[in-house]
C-alpha cells in the first residue's frame, strides 16, 4: 500500500506549506458561520494561494436548480467564496490544485488528485473522501452534532480533531494530527469458527454478516490502516445472540450512534437465521432510525431498510413489499451517482478515485438486486447481481 507520511516531509518548502495550511485550516473553521451548504474558501496551486483551480464538480440538483447540475462537470473554476454548493456536492481536484472545502463545522483541505463528498443532514456532516484529505473540526461547533468519515468497510467519528485520510490503498489509513478519532471498522463474523453468511430462502446471494471494531486514535500515536483486525467468533447462533444482548445492556450508552446500528443489524441477522421474526424487526428498525438521522440517503441506511423490510415480508406485514418497492427508487438514485463517477474519474485518469468508487458501485448493485429478489423479481435480481460481479474490485 501506498503510504502518505506527514511527519517526515521531504524538503523544509513543503513542510512550511503544510504548516501554513494547518493554520489556514484552523482560522477558517473558526471565522466562517455554520450553514447547510458547502463554500469552497481558499484554493492553492501548488504552494501559493491562487483565484481558480481545475476541478470536477458534481452538485445534485437542489432548488432554484443551478445550470450544470446533476453531473460532473470539469472546469477552471473561479475562487468565489459567495458561491455555494448543495448538500452532497463532490469536489474533484486535478493536476497541483488544493482546495478547502467550509461545511457545518469543519474544513476539510482536498489534496490534488482527490476528492471529498459531503452530505449534510439534520446538521450532521458525512465526508466520503478519495485519495488524500485532511479534515479539521472546529472548535466551537455543536459537540451534539456528528462528523461522520464513511470508506469501504469503515467509518470514522469525529468531535474536536484534526487528521489525515488516505485511501488510495488496498486499505483506508487515518493518520491523526491532534484530538482524538473513533474509527469504526466492519470485520468478519464467524460462527464455530465458519464464516457466518445470512442467506434466507428466497435470497439468491448471501450476505457476508459484519461486526463494528472500534479502534480510538489520538494525535501523536501512530497511524491506523483497516483491515488488520481478527475476525469475530461465536460457538453458534444461540451463543451470539446471548453475547450480543448482554454485551449492549453494558455498553449501549458508551456506543457510538454507527456502532450502536451495526450491533442491531448483526443481532437482527442473528434472530432471523432462527426465524424469530419479530425480534428480528426490532433489531433493524432500530438501526434504520439511527442511520436516517446519519445519513437518510446513504447506503448504509438502505441496507437496514431492506433488512427491515425482509423481516416484515417473512413475518406477513405487507408493509415490507411496499418499502422495497420505495427503497429500490432510492438505490437506484444512488447507483446512477456511483455510476457517473466511476465513469467520469476513468475517463480523467484519476484511477485510485476510481477504485474507491467502484467499491460503492458494486455494493449499490448487489443492494439493488437483493431488493429485487425481496419482491421474487428474479430476472431483474439477476441482472444486478450479475453487473455487480461483472466490475474489477469485486471481491
Amino acid at each position: 500500500m501506498r503510504s502518505f507520511k506527514i511527519n517526515k516531509p521531504s524538503n523544509q518548502p513543503v513542510f512550511c506549506f503544510f504548516l501554513f495550511l494547518f493554520f489556514v485550516l484552523i482560522a477558517d473553521a473558526q471565522n466562517y458561520g455554520a450553514t447547510d451548504k458547502i463554500t469552497i474558501v481558499k484554493m492553492f496551486n501548488g504552494q501559493q494561494a491562487w483565484n481558480s483551480a481545475v476541478l470536477t464538480i458534481n452538485e445534485p440538483c437542489g432548488y432554484p436548480k443551478t445550470e450544470g447540475c446533476g453531473k460532473p462537470i470539469k472546469g477552471q473554476y473561479p475562487f468565489d467564496t459567495k458561491r455555494q454548493y448543495n448538500s452532497g456536492t463532490t469536489f474533484m481536484t486535478h493536476e497541483n490544485y488544493t482546495i478547502l472545502l467550509k461545511a457545518n463545522g469543519s474544513i476539510s483541505q482536498v489534496q490534488p488528485n482527490s476528492s471529498n463528498r459531503i452530505k449534510l443532514t439534520n446538521g450532521n456532516e458525512a465526508h466520503s473522501p478519495k485519495g488524500v484529505v485532511r479534515i479539521v473540526a472546529e472548535k466551537s461547533r455543536d459537540l451534539t452534532k456528528s462528523i461522520i468519515i464513511n470508506g469501504k468497510n469503515v467509518s470514522a467519528k469525529m468531535k474536536t480533531t484534526e487528521f489525515w485520510v488516505d485511501t488510495r490503498g488496498e486499505q483506508t489509513k487515518f493518520s491523526p494530527v491532534e484530538g482524538t478519532i473513533s474509527i469504526v471498522e466492519k470485520v468478519p463474523v464467524t460462527v464455530g469458527f465458519n464464516k457466518f453468511q445470512d442467506q434466507t430462502e428466497d435470497r439468491e446471494r448471501a450476505r457476508n454478516a459484519t461486526y463494528p471494531v472500534r479502534t480510538e486514535r489520538s494525535g501523536g500515536q501512530a497511524a491506523y490502516s483497516t483491515g488488520t483486525q481478527s475476525a469475530k467468533n461465536f460457538n453458534s447462533v444461540d451463543d451470539a445472540i446471548f453475547k450480543i444482548n448482554e454485551y449492549l445492556k453494558q455498553n449501549s450508552s458508551y456506543m457510538y450512534p454507527e456502532e450502536l446500528a451495526e450491533t442491531y443489524i448483526l443481532l437482527g441477522e442473528f434472530y432471523l437465521n432462527k426465524d424469530q421474526y419479530q425480534n428480528a424487526i426490532t433489531c433493524f428498525d432500530y438501526s434504520a432510525e439511527i442511520y436516517t438521522v446519519i445519513d437518510p440517503t446513504g447506503l448504509n441506511a438502505l441496507e437496514a431498510e431492506l433488512f427491515l423490510a425482509e423481516a416484515q415480508i417473512y413475518s406477513g406485514d405487507p408493509d415490507g413489499i411496499v418499502a422495497v418497492k420505495e427503497t429500490i427508487e432510492e438505490l437506484l438514485e444512488n447507483l446512477g451517482y456511483y455510476y457517473e463517477e466511476y465513469v467520469y474519474a476513468g475517463e480523467v485518469e484519476e484511477y485510485d478515485i476510481q477504485r474507491d468508487y467502484c467499491y460503492e458501485l458494486v455494493d449499490a448493485l448487489d443492494l439493488v438486486g437483493w431488493a429485487y429478489d425481496l419482491i421474487n423479481n428474479e430476472p431483474e435480481a439477476d441482472k444486478y447481481y450479475q453487473a455487480a460481479a461483472n466490475y474489477p474490485c469485486q471481491d
